[in-house]
């Protein structure tokens, strides 16, 4: 594992370019992506690369569950490649921001599956159906950020955690600064008039 001399913004449009510069390839070859040191043995973050192309072009956002966060850590992984043997070569390994594309399509509805569509004077704001939550955290989806599952996601807030606000728990009710499943009467007013819209 590599520390960059300078972390680097990540978010779910990110996508990694690399050129690979031999013909002796390892069967399999990953560029693996860390926050922090205690991510190192998170398979899950490392992207494959194709081993019959030499000019790879990825998208790799998803690989933190398409949240926006800082990359401070590179690892690059191979198997089957030995000292002596064969391995793969890379260079010119660089991380562009991909196209970034409206969570809100041309008719007014929320892209994203896992996304409700909910319009409030006028304007117009994505929320995370069910047990999904934003990939930024909360329930409202914002510009760069996935509804993913609670399964995968570090956000997910259940009863009794604290909360400042609705969106910080997964069933949208924060009640005294504690995520809750049934509500006082003074947050029932504020509820109401957001289950009127769906």
């Amino acid at each position: 594992m590599y520390e960059l001399s300078r972390s680097f913004n990540f978010n779910k449009f990110t996508r990694l370019r690399v050129n690979r510069i031999n013909s002796d390839v390892a069967p399999k070859t990953a560029v693996c992506l860390y926050e922090t040191l205690e991510d190192e043995h998170n398979l899950d973050q490392c992207a494959q690369l194709s081993s019959d192309l030499d000019q790879i072009d990825i998208k790799v956002g998803n690989l933190l569950n398409n949240r926006k966060t800082e990359i401070a850590f590179i690892a690059f992984l191979q198997d089957g490649a030995t000292l002596f043997n064969y391995g793969t070569s890379l260079r010119e390994i660089t991380f562009v921001q991909g196209e970034n594309t409206d969570i809100i399509d041309e008719n007014g509805q929320c892209k994203d599956a896992n996304a409700l569509t909910v319009i409030l004077d006028g304007n117009t704001t994505c929320i995370c159906d069910g047990y999904f939550v934003s990939s930024g955290g909360g329930k409202v989806q914002g510009e760069v950020d996935s509804c993913v599952s609670c399964v995968s996601s570090p956000f997910c807030f259940f009863e009794g955690d604290p909360c400042s606000v609705n969106d910080d728990c997964d069933n949208e009710i924060c009640d005294g600064g504690i995520c809750r499943t049934t509500v006082s009467l003074s947050t029932c007013a504020v509820l109401m008039f957001f289950f009127k819209q769906h």
